[in-house]
Parts: C-alpha cells; sequence; structure tokens
C-alpha cells in the first residue's frame, strides 16, 4: 500500500515505464493513428505525438476497438513475446490509482487487451491518466488559494516565484544567517562560536534545513532580507553547579533551542 512518502516515487516509477512503453513502441515501429510514433523526449504535461489526445475514452464501435481484440491463438503469443518486458503478459487498459483502486483507461478497457497495434494508445491513456489523476485535488487547493488571493495575481508568478514567496528560500545561505544573528554574553570571535560557523559550513543542505527546524520550527530563511522578524540569537551556555561544587566539562551538555524566540544555547 502507498503512503503520503512513496507518491513522489510511484510517479516516477510510473513515468519510467511509460517511457520504456515509448521506447517500445519506436522499436516495433507501430503507429497510433496515421502518425508513427517517434523517440522524441518525453516530458509531462505534454501529449505523446501522435495518435488519440491523452485520456480521451475511444468511441464504442470504434476501428482501433475492432482490433483490439483480433489477435488469438499464435498470433497472441507472438503478442506476448513481442511485448514480453515492457507490459505484463496479458495487460489490458487498467492501471492502478495511487490509492490502490483498479480503473479502466478508456471504456472497455478491461475487456481491451494491450497488443503490439495499440501499444501506443495504451501509453497515451496512462500518460492521460498519470497527468490527471490529481486533478480534483489540485483544483480544490486552487480554490482554497482564490480564496485568499486574486487567481488573476497568481497567474503573473512562475510555480518557483510562488513557492520560493510562500515558502522561502530552500537552501539555508549562511551569509544571510550570520548577518541576522546576534550574540549575547559572547563575541562572534570566541572560539566555540567560531566551532559553530564552521560546522554549519560542513552541513549538506538537509543537515542545515534540520538546524533551522531545531532553532526556528522553519525548514527555509524568509524569501527575502526584509521579512526577517527575529534574528538567531545565541547565548553561551551556563554549565551548573554540581553537589561536589565543580563544574563538569562543557562538552557534555547538547545545544539548547527555543523555537518561539529562534535562539540557540551552545
Amino acid at each position: 500500500p502507498l503512503v503520503r512518502g512513496d507518491i513522489a516515487s510511484y510517479d516516477q516509477l510510473a513515468f519510467a515505464h511509460l517511457e520504456a512503453l515509448l521506447a517500445q513502441c519506436a522499436a516495433l515501429g507501430v503507429t497510433a493513428g496515421a502518425t508513427q510514433v517517434g523517440m522524441t523526449p518525453f516530458s509531462t504535461g505534454s501529449a505523446i505525438s501522435g495518435g488519440l489526445d491523452a485520456g480521451a475514452p475511444a468511441e464504442d464501435g470504434s476501428p482501433e476497438a475492432g482490433e483490439d481484440n483480433a489477435a488469438s491463438g499464435e498470433e497472441g503469443e507472438e503478442e506476448d513475446e513481442a511485448l514480453a518486458g515492457v507490459v505484463p503478459t496479458g495487460q489490458c487498459f487498467v492501471t492502478t490509482t495511487v490509492a490502490g483502486l483498479e480503473v479502466e483507461l478508456e471504456r472497455g478497457g478491461r475487456h481491451t487487451r494491450v497488443t503490439r497495434h495499440n501499444l501506443a494508445r495504451y501509453a497515451q491513456r496512462l500518460e492521460g491518466h498519470l497527468l490527471h489523476q490529481f486533478d480534483a485535488q489540485l483544483d480544490a487547493v486552487r480554490q482554497g488559494l482564490g480564496a485568499l488571493i486574486p487567481l488573476t495575481a497568481l497567474a503573473l508568478f512562475t510555480a518557483n516565484e510562488l513557492q520560493q514567496m510562500v515558502c522561502g528560500v530552500p537552501c539555508v545561505d549562511l551569509t544571510v544567517l550570520r548577518r541576522h544573528t546576534t550574540y549575547h554574553g559572547c563575541t562572534e570571535s570566541d572560539p566555540f562560536i567560531r566551532y559553530f560557523w564552521a560546522a554549519l559550513e560542513r552541513f549538506n543542505a538537509r543537515q542545515r534545513a534540520d538546524f533551522l527546524r531545531f532553532t526556528w520550527g522553519r525548514a527555509r530563511l524568509p524569501s527575502q532580507e526584509r521579512d526577517f522578524d527575529a534574528a538567531l540569537a545565541v547565548y553561551p551556555f551556563e554549565v551548573p553547579v554540581g553537589h561536589s561544587g565543580q563544574r563538569p566539562g562543557d562538552d557534555l551538555y547538547l545545544p539548547q533551542a527555543m523555537t518561539c524566540f529562534f535562539s540557540l544555547t551552545l
């Protein structure tokens, strides 16, 4: 069963399978409609060259539907051999959604077997399903955004620009973070502060995001510096005196953070 974190991997595998289908279409020289399928780079959001519109169900009684079930006996065995390794033996015009439900890719798809003659159409139907299976959810998100922000204003920005404005910059720029750091009871030249920045410099992007989440409760810096509503406040850790009157080593204590105040104690 798929869970939320698996969806990206599912999409990658599904589209990789679709690319394999396209390659097999070209290798077999099959046609979709009157246009031969070429090995053009596959890109999401565009219909496969040639043939029917992606995702559009075929009409009952169409010539294509009649040809689909023509293969039988020895011809069917030849079809299975030609499509071996591309689609499962006996594959019909059906697929499985991320919810685990089997759906038909066109009307009567459960009874339409994939052959070398309709492989290109099957790939088109599969592409149409993959590209549009989340349309209802995306439309709900769009309506929600439209309730807060005019949709005409959203059209002024690209997807990446909008994501950056809403979520912030994905890469934690330490130069920017340094400019928005204050020190209390210590200075930037203190050895443990230098060690601190040296450690952050060695962090990869994921680790820096985790550090920001640890100290501020968010994984990204604001998209613009003027949007900073707080600076990272760094404090030295005051090692408590034990029962013996001696202070244990500083390295026995881990850093502490208060995300509400964007503060870090070292």
